[in-house]
């Protein structure tokens, strides 16, 4: 009798193995299965920093870089990612206001796709696979938004000061949860996506012609893969085998293609004692290990975001897009 053959490793479930090396720091979430944690919380104490690093492999920014004086030189990505709509509103015109501030960048907004409010899955199989075809259409909206995100900080076309300002930054419900993004998402009518916001002050800054010289193209992207990835891994039922950390990982693999963001701020609601562990701080700078700002609200803190912080935010990320 002819002797079993072993499977072949490379046969594992994508993106499994592709991205264990990441996957080792965050496994204790597993141990959801034993303590009674539901999906949810399971996913959602998944390490951020190990979900944003995962992120950049499936989706890694563009090649060539945005320093001055290289002759590939582009403009760079920045994600403004959290689950709080009006927050992420207030931080993404900010930074694109303050980055036009001085002449070094002409931003842009890129929002992404319309839908009309959905219903949350159940458990069942049917609304799995039912939640699964609508994240896939949304995916497939934000394809289009990406392919624009690069022509424009690649300066492929020109971009003329008469072009409209056809969109509007999204406005959400304050909640925390990630679940309380999917309203805005899942209804299996997703529209295309919206024109990029552009203001009138900003128009007037843009160059005539696209060139290598001048002001450089920042795209600002508010709530994309962190935050589009986190509420539907929260919101699509687990109905096979599957566990916690795999399920986000395959909803996370379905962003390969787009553009990943050189820049990640994320707006994240915490409890206390999160925020004593990192010195009562709001504001973490982890742009050289991680490409990351973190700004940390307590779930209970007033909506509005003050001065002082948004001002180091956006002082931290011009000064390293000009080192």
């Amino acid at each position: 009798m002819q002797a079993q053959q072993c499977p072949d490793p490379s046969l594992k479930l994508p993106p499994l193995q592709a991205f264990a090396s990441v996957a080792e720091s965050i496994t204790p979430v597993f141990a959801y299965l034993q303590e009674g944690m539901s999906a949810e919380a399971a996913i959602s104490s998944i390490p951020f920093l190990s979900r944003i690093k995962l992120l950049a492999k499936i989706a890694p920014p563009l090649p060539f870089t945005f320093r001055e004086g290289d002759s590939r030189r582009r403009g760079p990505v920045v994600a403004v990612d959290g689950q709080d709509a009006t927050l992420v509103k207030t931080i993404t015109e900010y930074l694109s206001d303050a980055l036009r501030k001085e002449g070094k960048f002409y931003t842009r907004i890129f929002e992404g796709p319309d839908s009309q409010p959905g219903r949350e899955c159940s458990a069942k199989p049917q609304e799995m696979n039912e939640g699964v075809v609508e994240y896939i259409k949304l995916i497939s909206a934000w394809h289009h938004v990406s392919d624009e995100v690069k022509s424009f900080v690649t300066l492929e076309a020109p971009r003329r000061p008469s072009e409209p300002n056809s969109a509007t930054s999204q406005t959400g419900s304050p909640g925390v949860s990630p679940r309380t993004i999917i309203h805005k998402t899942t209804d299996t009518h997703i529209s295309s996506p919206p024109a990029s916001s552009q203001t009138g002050s900003e128009a007037a800054s843009l160059p005539t012609e696209a060139s290598g010289s001048g002001p450089l193209p920042v795209a600002l992207v508010p709530q994309y893969q962190l935050t589009t990835a986190d509420a539907y891994a929260c919101i699509i039922p687990i109905g096979d085998e599957f566990r916690p950390l795999d399920h986000w990982q395959w909803i996370a693999s379905l962003w390969r293609a787009n553009v990943g963001p050189d820049i990640t701020v994320y707006v994240r609601e915490c409890d206390a004692q999160e925020m004593r562990q990192v010195g009562g701080n709001p504001v973490e700078i982890r742009l050289q290990d991680s490409r990351t700002v973190i700004i940390r609200r307590l779930a209970n803190d007033p909506k509005e975001l003050n001065e002082k912080l948004l001002r180091r935010v956006g002082f931290e990320i011009e000064d390293y897009l000009t080192q």
